[in-house]
């Protein structure tokens, strides 16, 4: 399997983010950790070696990053800092290894999955789907969301899904389930996934998420 490093300028503390690379064919994933993760985190947890049948058949590239920075005072900020930092600074990276622009899912986890919804919503010219995973979505930020206008909205119509993955947790499946509301409301496409009774949260469950719900868009 391919694996590719590189750095990117970036409104971290560190002033450069980690880009990971897994795979040579396919359509591009941008798979994004909880807050303070590291673009390793889906490798060292075992979220790449779920997809292996999806990346070594040439279905998928995953292209793992770093997370938002932890402790941030401005919160807002931080967030619109980190997300412009995807589509400004990933994105055009993704588009030159995959040699020109292509539609590129995203996936994430934690406050990761946040960050990927607000992505698809936002841009669902660039990411049409969302697979998001344990994603924590507070008021702050289904503001955001909904202050968007009317006509937005009906653009969106038919352009994107979000898919919310939920493990066994109340708090988990509360949060999907309120977020899921906000999304029928504004008349978003949107699905609710879980994950089978048993299931550890954190890792496990997202793997469980990841390895059902990727493959049925690459």
């Amino acid at each position: 399997m391919r694996r590719h490093h590189v750095q990117l300028e970036s409104p971290f503390r560190r002033r450069s983010g980690d880009v990971l690379v897994h795979g040579h064919f396919g359509r591009p994933v941008l798979a994004i950790p909880p807050a303070g993760g590291r673009a390793w985190d889906f490798d060292d947890n075992a979220m790449i070696e779920s997809l292996t049948d999806l990346v070594q058949g040439g279905r998928a590239k995953i292209y793992c990053v770093d997370g938002r920075d932890l402790d941030e005072a401005d919160e807002r900020g931080a967030r619109a800092a980190y997300d412009a930092w995807l589509v400004e600074r990933v994105l055009p990276f993704i588009y030159a290894d995959c040699d020109g622009p292509l539609e590129v899912l995203t996936a994430g986890c934690g406050d990761g999955a946040v960050s990927a919804a607000g992505l698809a919503i936002r841009r669902a010219d660039l990411f049409p789907v969302a697979v998001c995973m344990s994603g924590r979505y507070d008021d702050d930020f289904c503001d955001s969301i909904e202050a968007l206008h009317a006509d937005h909205f009906e653009w969106i119509g038919g352009r994107v899904l979000v898919v919310l993955g939920a493990a066994n947790d109340g708090a988990d499946e509360a949060a999907s389930a309120a977020f899921a509301a906000s999304l029928g409301y504004l008349g978003i496409q949107h699905e609710i996934a879980r994950v089978p009774d048993g299931t550890p949260c954190g890792w496990p469950a997202w793997r469980h998420l990841a390895a059902t719900h990727l493959p049925r868009f690459c």
